[in-house]
């Protein structure tokens, strides 16, 4: 029986035609493709493997199947939109029931073992007790009907929690950052944007994809609507960055120019008229990041000691 690359549960595995690919289907992670180096890879049992799971299963959720090779996975786990408190779970629990309701009398089964992916969990255990909670304080109501697993339905009080969060209002504590997805540039995301932001207590956004067509993903422009902030940084000139951050102005959501200093030159005129960072490095960039932010949005301020 073939194994799930990621989770090691039962899988459907299909090999493309002349092609070192291959295409998984799982109950517990949903579907991807994967090369032949990631099968190799053992990933079930590396600690974190549950949350690369989450991401696939949440990326299925979304229909978008997700292409995994050596070169991804640990930044597909490091962007994971992980619940980070059981009313978050709960929440994601919500809508995936919304989604898969064919109608607001009928219920649907919930199976713990594979669907605890939708909370990023390894086990069910966490998500059994995620939907005991929702079933307590009545977001859910079950059926008896079956002895294992869940047999559940939104209540009004759920549909009234789903209708809350289609129209929730703009998370002020999020930023998305559009920039270069670049190797070259790892170290500026994690130790000068990520970390400036987390610093100040912003949750930083980026969200890689290969765009295609000139055209900008759904996810993006949801997680733009989504953001109190956008850091625009205009390294490499991308044009996918021009349009993010032209975007977000159009919402309303204030703007933070970046730019390394050797490609300020390279700004296109639209944007040269603002008054863009120029950094020189990941230590560079981390100061002068706070620095702005420190200055220009109320309340901001740096929860860590000066770096030496």
């Amino acid at each position: 029986m073939n194994s799930c690359f990621v989770c090691g549960k039962a899988a459907d595995i299909q090999t493309r035609a002349n092609q070192a690919v291959y295409d998984v289907k799982c109950n517990k992670c949903g579907k991807y493709s994967a090369t032949n180096t990631v099968a190799g890879l053992n990933i079930s049992s590396r600690p974190n493997s549950q949350i690369l799971s989450g991401v696939i299963r949440q990326r299925t959720e979304n229909d978008e199947i997700t292409q995994l090779h050596s070169a991804n996975i640990e930044q597909l786990i490091e962007l994971a939109s992980k619940p980070k408190n059981p009313i978050e779970a709960i929440d994601k629990i919500l809508l995936y029931i919304l989604k898969h309701s064919e109608s607001a009398e009928k219920f649907i089964n919930l199976v713990p073992e594979n669907d605890c992916s939708l909370v990023y969990s390894r086990s069910g255990e966490e998500f059994i007790y995620y939907v005991d909670k929702a079933l307590q304080i009545e977001y859910l109501e079950d059926d008896d009907v079956i002895t294992t697993g869940y047999r559940v339905r939104l209540s009004l009080s759920g549909w009234k929690r789903v209708s809350e969060m289609e129209t929730q209002k703009r998370d002020y504590n999020q930023v998305f950052v559009a920039m270069w997805f670049n190797k070259d540039l790892d170290d500026v995301w994690k130790n000068g944007f990520k970390l400036a932001l987390a610093d100040v207590g912003f949750d930083p956004v980026r969200i890689d994809i290969v765009e295609h067509n000139e055209k900008i993903c759904d996810r993006i422009v949801a997680e733009i609507r989504r953001s109190g902030l956008l850091v625009a940084d205009f390294t490499g000139n991308r044009g996918g960055v021009y349009f993010e951050s032209g975007f977000a102005m159009g919402l309303g959501i204030p703007v933070i120019w970046t730019c390394r200093a050797d490609c300020v030159k390279e700004l296109h005129f639209d944007t040269r008229q603002y008054n863009h960072i120029e950094w020189n490095d990941d230590s560079d960039l981390y100061e002068k990041l706070i620095t702005r932010i420190e200055a220009t949005i109320p309340g901001r301020v740096r929860k860590k000691p000066l770096k030496p």
